[in-house]
């Protein structure tokens, strides 16, 4: 299931990075909301669907979206 949210990560993460045309910004706004979500895991008392719904929220900003983007700003720095 967070491979799902994932995929949708990277669809969407970078066609609004693509359009606004800044990609910094979503890469840091992506990866600090997917840190806190992945963080916030650690504080839940094993209930198995506020889990999974905190670790597809990860998958979606932090592991695919917002870590597939960073490799797209180094070929723009000059």
């Amino acid at each position: 299931m967070p491979y799902i949210f994932g995929a949708l990560g990277v669809l969407v993460i970078s066609r609004s990075s693509d359009r606004f045309k800044e990609r910094r910004c979503h890469v840091g706004g992506t990866l600090v909301l997917g840190a806190v979500a992945l963080a916030s895991t650690s504080f839940l008392s094993y209930r198995c669907c506020s889990g999974d719904v905190l670790l597809c929220i990860a998958a979606f900003f932090q592991f695919f979206g917002g870590g597939s983007l960073f490799w797209s700003i180094p070929p723009d720095l000059p």
